[in-house]
């Protein structure tokens, strides 16, 4: 619903991202090959990903590998809001991980 749909926006602006203009995309040859790194949340994903672009398996990555659980982060459709503040907050370890390790900027 669309009531749903604003919570989540609501949500991951606490964490200072905007979620307004994004759209769901599904992965191209073209990206990639033009992406330095493929994050994965869950490992359902990151499995079909490393599938379908072998070529590229050393960057793709989980996620979640990078957060206090070191495990996928499942995807919060459906749950309540202590979840997706909960997936909010995952999500944010993972990158602040990943820019310490310069891995990302």
């Amino acid at each position: 619903s669309k009531d749903v749909i604003r919570q989540q926006i609501e949500w991951a602006a606490e964490y200072g991202v905007d979620l307004m203009t994004h759209r769901s995309t599904v992965l191209s040859k073209k990206m990639v090959d033009e992406y330095g790194l493929i994050l994965c949340m869950d490992l359902e994903n990151h499995k079909d990903i490393k599938k379908r672009f072998p070529y590229a398996r050393r960057k793709i990555l989980l996620l979640g590998s990078f957060n206090e659980l070191g495990m996928e982060i499942q995807d919060p459709q459906g749950g309540d809001p202590d979840i997706y503040r909960y997936v909010c907050r995952l999500v944010k370890e993972s990158i602040d991980k990943l820019i310490s390790l310069k891995l990302i900027s």
